[in-house]
């Protein structure tokens, strides 16, 4: 038996688009990161670059250090906000806007 997983990927055009994907998603996330903190950082400092690498650093070297604790706290920063923002904040907000336009 085994992993799913391994067997789906034993074919290699399925191994190719499913690194291609990953190398997607995680481009596309980086190039957000990026300009968000360049959008965000830029009109507040005095040297932008220098801030932007100072916020970027340690991420990266925690990363490079001990991957296990990146990927731990990239689980955690994905899971709560993720369920909090698409989970709870809708209907939340759905609540209120009745509430508001109701009374």
């Amino acid at each position: 038996r085994g992993d799913p997983f391994e067997h789906l990927l034993g074919s290699d055009p399925t191994r190719l688009c499913a690194i291609l994907l990953a190398g997607s998603a995680v481009a596309t996330t980086a190039l957000g990161s990026i300009l968000a903190l360049k959008s965000d950082v830029a009109p507040t400092a005095s040297r932008p670059r220098r801030a932007a690498l100072y916020a970027t650093l340690p991420a990266v070297a925690v990363a490079l250090t001990s991957p296990e604790v990146f990927f731990k706290a990239m689980d955690f920063a994905g899971a709560y906000p993720v369920a909090i923002l698409w989970g709870l904040f809708p209907p939340l907000a759905c609540l209120k806007l009745r509430r508001t336009t109701s009374g």
